[in-house]
């Protein structure tokens, strides 16, 4: 879901001397905006890029082509320095409460994003959260 919706969506840069990006010149001390929305959803990168396909990241499969296809942390020097103890939690946290509990939307919702200080769903959605029915006995 990282790849799809990062919660940090545009990320900004300041350039720290002058180039040209893209045909776009840049001065020193400007800022460029960098996104892991835009650019983890672009098919010059992904096969199917709007396909959530947790099987596309399986260790026996390649690496990324493209260093920078995929960085919902940031990249380079400037890493978010929770990633990961979020990806380690993530995962103890969605599997023990995937274990416990079924989830169902309430009712159709629009969950188109909408893009703000992080991405959001342009609607709220209301879950019905049931317990998962356990065995008794030995």
């Amino acid at each position: 879901m990282l790849r799809l919706y990062p919660a940090g969506w545009m990320i900004p840069r300041t350039a720290v001397g002058d180039d040209v990006l893209g045909g776009v010149r840049i001065k020193a001390g400007g800022t460029v905006l960098v996104s892991p929305y835009v650019t983890q959803r672009m098919s010059t990168f992904w096969t199917d890029p709007t396909l959530f396909d947790p099987e596309r990241f399986a260790p026996e499969l390649p690496r990324r082509r493209y260093r920078y296809s995929y960085f919902p942390f940031g990249g380079g020097p400037h890493q978010c320095l929770g990633q990961y103890l979020f990806l380690l939690e993530a995962q103890l946290i969605v599997s023990t409460v995937l274990s416990r509990y079924r989830f169902r939307l309430r009712e159709p919702v629009d969950l188109t994003p909408r893009l703000g200080a992080s991405l959001q769903p342009k609607q709220r959605a209301e879950l019905i959260i049931t317990p998962v029915e356990r065995p008794v006995g030995p």
